[in-house]
């Protein structure tokens, strides 16, 4: 369970945030594409090892259950509200939170979960 990670020392939330970074642009220069998915669940891993609760969140397009192709989503972390690291993001319906401090959310013109 990504909750049950032993805390380790407790880090800046800006020193973790960079260490993502720079994690990141050496995965890319290696050549190595991450799904959004994937570095969300790896940045809220490294996250919770040093302190913070950070809060996985999953969304996407407003129009996806409208569609009859493929929905287009986007994953990524937040501390106390703040995208960590800081990113710009497009429009989106959100349709997950973890830890759960809300319910699920249903995407407009589809039935509760």
């Amino acid at each position: 369970s990504l909750d049950a990670l032993p805390a380790r020392r407790a880090a800046r939330l800006e020193d973790v945030a960079l260490a993502i970074e720079v994690g990141q642009a050496l995965s890319s220069r290696l050549g190595r594409r991450r799904t959004c998915l994937e570095r969300a669940l790896s940045r809220y891993a490294l996250l919770r090892e040093h302190g913070h609760a950070p809060e996985l969140v999953v969304a996407v397009e407003p129009d996806a259950a409208r569609r009859s192709t493929e929905a287009i989503g986007h994953a990524w972390v937040e501390v106390t509200g703040r995208v960590v690291p800081a990113e710009r993001l497009a429009p989106l319906v959100v349709s997950l939170r973890h830890p759960s401090h809300t319910r699920l959310v249903p995407l407009p013109g589809t039935s509760s979960p």
